[in-house]
């Protein structure tokens, strides 16, 4: 590993902010499982596509400091009143949300469907450098289609040798049971559908947060 910091080191939030500013990517301890980060830049992407290797155009998810961050990344004729919901009772939590993206945002941070990932993570240390960024690009620290590391010392050593900095938390908690963010795709709906109908939601991995209280949160079964 080329440089380790612990997230609770004062001078961290400035190291990352230096590598993130060089379009470096870091590894880093989060609120789910190890994670890969990157700036929103171009560079930054290319950076993170050659060390994951091929992902078939399949879209980074974008981490964002603050409740009302999505409405950067957003269509927001698209969100709806349960979506609202949804996003204020669970954010900042374990939970990923596919959109509607605005057509004005760079290719680079969209699905070739139009549509944009978008988490607000539980992670005192990452919410404090996203004070610095509109959003960072993060994915699991594993090559594209592996299983992501449980450990640090089970992340493949090609992206161990390749990152810049690694972050991690003090006494860490990541473990076996740790799981990646449930992923809901709200990208169908729209402000135009029947209030007494809600508007179709997938899930498209279940995780870390429970199904049934996301429902209960929009006010409806998801499909």
């Amino acid at each position: 590993m080329n440089f380790i910091k612990k997230w609770e080191d004062q001078d961290v939030t400035a190291l990352l902010k230096a590598t993130f500013d060089r379009h470096e990517i870091v590894l880093s301890s989060t609120d789910t499982i190890l994670g890969l980060l990157g700036t929103l830049a171009p560079e930054s992407f290319k950076a993170l596509s050659l060390l994951k290797g091929a992902r078939e155009n399949k879209p980074y998810i974008i981490l964002i400091g603050k409740t009302q961050g999505w409405e950067t990344f957003v269509d927001t004729d698209t969100v709806t009143r349960g979506m609202r919901n949804v996003i204020e009772h669970c954010w900042p939590g374990p939970l990923t949300i596919i959109f509607k993206a605005k057509k004005d945002l760079p290719p680079h941070m969209v699905a070739p469907d139009g549509t944009i990932a978008l988490r607000y993570p539980a992670h005192i240390g990452l919410q404090k450098i996203l004070k610095n960024y509109d959003g960072l690009f993060s994915t699991s620290a594993n090559k594209s289609n592996q299983p992501p590391p449980v450990t640090l010392e089970n992340v493949d050593q090609d992206i161990c040798s390749r990152v810049a900095l690694c972050v991690v938390d003090v006494g860490s908690h990541i473990t076996e049971k740790n799981l990646p963010s449930t992923i809901l795709n709200f990208s169908e709906c729209t402000k135009l559908d029947n209030p007494e109908q809600p508007c179709k939601v997938k899930v498209v991995r279940e995780g870390a947060y429970s199904i049934k209280e996301l429902e209960r949160f929009y006010g409806a079964r998801f499909t």
